[in-house]
């Protein structure tokens, strides 16, 4: 017995609807009123305050980590099922509608992917609605995707929605046999940037000449710049892109910007700059500093690079977009709140529980024939982390390891050691790096070369994490699928560059001061920076051992001295 929707008026919280279900000895409704009350307890609050509506309850229970509170993946989903069917948010009965034969001879023939799983369901909706392939328009699409914010179960119905209509969007593009309507995918980002092609090529000539300087500068023109990384210089680029952009979106005719010299003026550097302060609704942030930093460097290193340091032209107009920068930037020492929050989370039970994560999931999977592709991606995955905690590298260059590059198995006296090297020219800081790395790390590492890498599907490669056409994987994916794999299994959902952090965290945690430590494990060009970086992990470090100090003084007894009497003289 579920709760039904025309007696929601007079149950409007979840504490209306465990009442109502009171002692049934079905036991069905048993087990919805454990798994209600299991919701109050895991999200710490009372039902009489939790509205007993879909969507809001979904969005509670996307907020709770199972695996924090140390729940099976199959508890959690029993308790999720049985507190959406007490209110009545069971998927509708057109999830399990049969097709009609005319939308079943349509979908015989797709791949069921990228195509049939995510079709599958809409056109049962559209089956149940009479609804044929002839009838599709955007009202079609409309409907369902009202039907799913109003009854679907899942997280995201808007993901299930976009994905059915992207491979709609596919299927006719790819099969003549298939409806020939396609529905207009709407660009819900914010777009401000335009293409090169709408300035003068000049400018762009101007900006690709500056950046190749900045490359290679000739080490003995007076006053040339240290070589700038690629992604630095790639970045400068994109900063005077943006500029140009921001300047043409408050009136500047694009023919007007011919050069970097043109976006730098303090006038043009001052309206650019608040451009983006509108934009962003703050004039403090680390992206206005960036543009700030860019218009800095083509002013003392690119437009006046014949003129001397001390000449007044140059050194005024620098002044001026110093003081620029200066007015916008806030300078922030330590991490930022999205890092702290991170570390006031990772107690000693979920720091023990993401150490093992790697094994913990290997064990769970093994390599026989019968793993499916997603198994496969979460043995890669937690290789990954296995990888991250051993040798806490940047992004980019955990995507760019090539075995036969970048692995060195030296021998030495019948004792063989794995070492993880990356060269200086590959790294940020320039700083060459090498990780010896344990050997059941080792282990691991070689375990996925062999049995898993290969069996991913993908073409040759010469990447430890390959994607698609023989390049890296992509970033962002596997960005996202670390922190669904640490969120999974240990209930805090972990970046990939957060790593970086929690080393740190480690370090410093168990030996205050080690800030040297720090510095050579992450690869630090500066002392300085690490201890920006860490510094209120030395503060929380010092206020456990004041702590520690207290307790340790409380629990001895009291030093009073003995009351005597006092002696009387005659």
């Amino acid at each position: 017995m579920s709760i039904k929707r025309n007696e929601s008026t007079t149950m409007t919280t979840l504490q209306n609807v465990l009442e109502r279900i009171g002692d049934n000895p079905d036991r069905r409704q048993r087990a919805m009123a454990s798994a209600l009350r299991s919701l109050g307890r895991l999200a710490c609050r009372e039902l009489a305050t939790i509205p007993a509506d879909g969507r809001a309850v979904r969005a509670l229970l996307d907020e709770i980590r199972p695996a924090a509170r140390h729940l099976s993946v199959g508890r959690w989903k029993n308790i999720c099922s049985l507190v959406l069917t007490a209110i009545d948010q069971r998927p509708a009965k057109c999830s399990r509608h049969p097709l009609s034969a005319e939308w079943a001879t349509l979908l015989a023939p797709l791949p069921d992917k990228p195509f049939r799983i995510a079709l599958v369901p809409l056109v049962r909706f559209w089956s149940e609605q009479g609804i044929t392939p002839h009838d599709v328009d955007d009202e079609t699409f409309a409907r369902y995707q009202r039907h799913l914010e109003r009854h679907s179960r899942k997280s995201r119905p808007r993901e299930s929605y976009l994905s059915a209509r992207r491979a709609w969007n596919g299927a006719a593009k790819s099969y003549s046999w298939w409806p020939s309507f396609q529905i207009e995918i709407d660009n819900r980002r914010k777009e401000y940037s335009l293409p090169w092609s709408a300035f003068p090529a000049s400018l762009k000539a101007d900006v690709d000449a500056m950046t190749a300087d900045a490359l290679a500068p000739d080490p003995f023109a007076p006053g040339a710049p240290k070589r700038s990384s690629p992604i630095t210089a790639r970045g400068r680029a994109r900063s005077f892109r943006a500029l140009a952009s921001a300047l043409v979106h408050r009136g500047k005719a694009p023919e007007a910007l011919r050069r970097i010299s043109d976006l730098v003026t303090t006038e043009a550097a001052k309206d650019g700059l608040r451009y983006f302060i509108q934009r962003l609704g703050r004039r403090q942030d680390p992206y206005l500093t960036g543009l700030a930093c860019a218009q800095i460097y083509a002013v003392r290193y690119w437009i006046y690079r014949d003129m001397t340091p001390d000449d007044a032209t140059r050194a005024d107009h620098l002044e001026a977009l110093i003081r620029l920068r200066n007015a916008i930037t806030s300078r922030r020492r330590g991490m930022t709140q999205k890092n702290r929050s991170l570390i006031r989370r990772l107690d000693d039970d979920a720091m023990s529980r993401l150490l093992a994560l790697p094994d913990r999931v290997w064990a769970r999977y093994d390599t026989s024939e019968r793993l499916k592709r997603s198994d496969l991606i979460k043995l890669q995955v937690a290789t990954a982390i296995e990888i991250l905690t051993h040798a806490p590298v940047r992004r980019k260059n955990l995507l760019a390891i090539q075995p036969d590059r970048h692995l060195i198995v030296v021998e030495h006296r019948g004792k063989k050691s794995t070492h993880l090297h990356f060269p200086a020219d590959e790294l940020k800081n320039e700083i060459e790096i090498e990780f010896e790395l344990p050997e059941r790390t080792a282990l691991m590492f070689r375990r996925y070369i062999t049995e898993v890498r290969p069996r991913l599907g993908i073409a040759e490669s010469p990447y430890l994490f390959p994607g698609t056409g023989g390049g890296p994987k992509c970033d962002y994916m596997f960005g996202d699928q670390i922190a669904a794999l640490t969120e999974q299994e240990v209930g805090v959902r972990i970046t990939l560059h957060q790593f970086r952090h929690i080393s740190g965290f480690l370090i410093l945690k168990n030996n205050p001061g080690a800030h040297e430590v720090v510095r050579r494990l992450l690869g630090h060009r500066s002392i300085e920076t690490t201890m920006e970086s860490y510094a209120e992990m030395e503060t929380a470090a010092a206020v456990r051992h004041y702590d520690d100090l207290i307790a340790r003084r409380r629990a001895k007894p009291s030093d009073q001295p003995n009351a005597t009497r006092r002696k009387r003289w005659g």
